[in-house]
């Protein structure tokens, strides 16, 4: 199961962040087409890194091997895309 727990869209990107089996994800769509996907887990807590930035959907998806990551990656496509 996956839980959106924030949406926001304005004229620059639309972005959502979901949680899935204790993972918590930030991921977003901007006015070119990038796609930003930052996991937020120890890591970005402590370096507050910027997330990952790829070119297309595929290119996200083949970037993460858990299925949680994946399944919040194809959720947000398809929230993002409407």
């Amino acid at each position: 199961m996956i839980l959106i727990t924030d949406e926001t869209k304005n004229d620059f990107f639309h972005s959502v962040e979901l949680f899935c089996e204790k993972k918590s994800a930030y991921i977003s769509l901007d006015n070119r087409g990038v796609v930003n996907v930052l996991c937020k887990n120890a890591a970005n807590r402590a370096w507050r890194g910027m997330g990952r930035f790829f070119d297309s959907w595929e290119q996200a998806l083949a970037a993460y091997k858990s299925a949680a990551m994946k399944a919040m990656i194809e959720l947000a496509q398809r929230k993002l895309s409407e």
